[in-house]
Formats: C-alpha cells, structure tokens, sequence
C-alpha cells in the first residue's frame, strides 16, 4: 500500500502487476481511478503493451497528478488519528500509545 500512496503523491501513475493478498484490489481500483494499468500477466509483450498505451495517453499523468493532490491536502493518517479522538473527547493523542 505504501508504494500505492507514494506513487499517488507524486502524481505519478503506476503500471501494476498485483501479486497477493490486497494488490489485486488496489490495483483495479487505481486503473478504475485512471491512474494506473493494472496487468493479468507479467509477460514481456503485456508490459510493453502498458507502457507504450501509458506514455500515450496523458490522462493517466493527469489522473495521477490529482489524485496526488487530493491526498496531499487531505493531511497525513496522524492528523486523521487525533481528528477522531478528539470526537470522541480524547484530546491527548498519546491515548493510544498507552493503550
């Protein structure tokens, strides 16, 4: 997931071979976004194929980019974290370092 978020950050979209567990769906879901292709196979004329149709088409450039930018003033999981103790009236963040 961490190579999903930061490929998105940086507005740059992906060229995905899913491999287990979670991949699969992250995958369609980032091509179903636009960003990104995600392939059935790994087989060289598939991944050429990916690559010439993404270097073609600026719009997963673009739908990268956006959704980058979305993320990044979406602010981090941390501030995600204190935003919801605060509602339900923890106010101190280290809460859940001591549970």
């Amino acid at each position: 997931m961490n190579t999903l978020r930061d490929s998105l950050l940086a507005g740059v979209p992906m060229i995905i071979c899913p491999r287990a567990f979670d991949q699969e769906g992250n995958a369609k879901r980032v091509e179903e976004l636009g960003a990104g292709i995600a392939l059935s196979n790994n087989r060289p004329e598939t991944l050429w194929r990916a690559v010439r149709l993404m270097l073609s088409v600026p719009s997963y450039r673009e739908n990268a980019f956006s959704i980058g930018e979305t993320l990044r003033k979406s602010g981090t999981v941390e501030e995600a974290g204190r935003w919801i103790l605060s509602r339900i009236g923890i106010e101190d963040a280290s809460y859940s370092e001591r549970q």
